[in-house]
């Protein structure tokens, strides 16, 4: 099965968009102790980062798609530092 570059751009995109916004209903529905402002904020921000950077991806490109990729592992990283954010956020309101 060969899917071509595009199929699969997009497919990650869709799952990265998906996990995003689970992020951000979880945020509003479960996550109780957190900044849940600054949870749903920061997501829906980088979210949109990611798609702004994604259509400026040429597929053509290695270097390009190889930018991007790290820019995806970034993301993933940056969610250290979210979550944690968000706790202390919320219990510097207390």
């Amino acid at each position: 099965l060969r899917l071509g570059k595009l199929a699969v751009f997009n497919i990650a995109r869709g799952v990265i968009t998906a996990c995003y916004l689970a992020m951000v209903l979880a945020s509003v529905l479960l996550l109780g102790s957190v900044n849940i402002l600054f949870l749903v904020g920061t997501h829906l921000v980088a979210l949109a980062v990611m798609w702004w950077r994604s259509y400026q991806v040429d597929l053509a490109d290695k270097n390009a798609i190889a930018s991007f990729y790290q820019f995806i592992w970034k993301l993933f990283f940056l969610e250290y530092l979210i979550f944690p954010a968000a706790c202390l956020f919320r219990l510097s309101q207390f």
